[in-house]
């Protein structure tokens, strides 16, 4: 990857040197100008402030410093929300007049199809993504295996995020739950069935710059419970319910009351829906061609 992202920067420089580039957006922080001819004027995202904020990340000094580096140069840094932009602020310092706020879409309606060959329990709570420490998945796990042994039909189902560890499998185990927790692809086809059956979607991470499955779950009319931290209240505004992700009874009580009536789980799949409406990747491009041609004219 290093070798690649030096090329690439090599690659760029030539091309930014030949002249009639009036805006350079790079995809991520390596591929900086070490030059900077005026123009072309710099674009950079910043997704989220991960790094800065957890331990348990890979390559994080690497990354964080190149993220300084980045910031430093841009003219302007677009994030997806209103909390990364306090975040890239608070941490970095970032000018208020340098940031520009464009929310993400989905890549989903709602009208896809699911793949039929992948098997679902009856009745299950969805998790999606990765298991990392600030995804909260251990925590969200010892809830869970509360509910779930008061409710012996009720199944857990993590999508995407690779097979279980050892240690994983072993924390299911010693509750008494390997038979009712089940890993699944997340490639898009899977996702959408997914979210199509769950009884309830979780996302009980400490952190997101945006928080993307919010907004797919959303989008099936799956109900939401998520974290009452960062970006997710932001994202999910009043169509999903909210705990604190440390608080294990709070969890698990706001997960069983979402499970426990047809009525709640009804409201929020309708209010789901009309809130993932509001977010397109159409209104993402427009922002960002309006920015391209305020900035690079």
């Amino acid at each position: 990857m290093r070798v690649a992202d030096a090329l690439n920067a090599t690659l760029v420089e030539r091309r930014v040197a030949a002249g009639g580039v009036d805006v350079y957006h790079p995809t991520y922080y390596h591929t900086l100008l070490a030059r900077r001819p005026r123009p072309p004027a710099v674009v950079l995202t910043v997704h989220d402030m991960i790094h800065e904020l957890f331990d348990q990340v890979p390559d994080r000094e690497r990354l964080c410093a190149l993220k300084r580096r980045a910031v430093d140069r841009a003219d302007v840094v677009v994030v997806p929300s209103m909390s990364t932009r306090g975040d890239l602020q608070r941490l970095i310092g970032v000018p208020d007049d340098r940031i520009v706020v464009i929310p993400h879409g989905s890549n989903f309606t709602g009208d896809e199809p699911g793949d039929g060959s992948v098997e679902f329990p009856d009745r299950f709570v969805l998790f999606v993504g990765s298991r990392w420490s600030y995804k909260n998945f251990r925590r969200f796990f010892e809830a869970m295996a509360r509910i779930m042994a008061d409710d012996p039909e009720l199944h857990l189902v993590c999508a995407g995020g690779g097979g279980f560890t050892k240690e994983e499998l072993g924390l299911f185990a010693k509750a008494g739950l390997a038979e009712r927790v089940h890993a699944r692809p997340g490639h898009d086809r899977a996702l959408a069935a997914a979210y199509r059956r769950a009884s309830v979607f979780v996302f009980p991470s400490l952190y997101e710059g945006f928080g993307m499955p919010v907004l797919e779950a959303m989008a099936f009319g799956c109900p939401v419970v998520a974290s009452r931290v960062s970006s997710l209240p932001e994202v999910g505004g009043d169509a999903a319910l909210y705990f604190d992700p440390l608080d294990l009874e709070d969890i698990a009580g706001t997960v069983s009351a979402v499970l426990r009536s047809d009525d709640l789980r009804a409201r929020l799949s309708a209010e789901g829906r009309r809130r993932a409406s509001r977010f397109s990747w159409d209104a993402a491009v427009r922002a960002h061609a309006d920015l391209y041609r305020t900035i690079g004219g």
